[in-house]
């Protein structure tokens, strides 16, 4: 059984990062900020949300917060 030289397992291993890491890019569809944004909606739909009586108003609160987002 050969053992493959520790460069060779190096660069097997940076190459599969990089392609990862390029796959990864892509999928991101939502740059920093627009996270950011997303989530300070989500924080202010949360404390409205938690103060409604109701289910119903309760997913209004959160249906209004998609479209906000979206």
């Amino acid at each position: 059984m050969a053992v493959e030289p520790l460069h060779a397992h190096a660069e097997s291993n940076l190459r599969f990062i990089r392609e990862k890491m390029e796959h990864a890019s892509r999928f991101t569809g939502v740059p920093g900020w627009g996270g950011m944004l997303m989530g300070g909606v989500a924080i202010v739909a949360a404390i409205v949300a938690s103060s409604r009586p109701d289910p119903q108003s309760w997913i209004v609160v959160w249906l209004v917060a998609a479209v906000v987002t979206r």
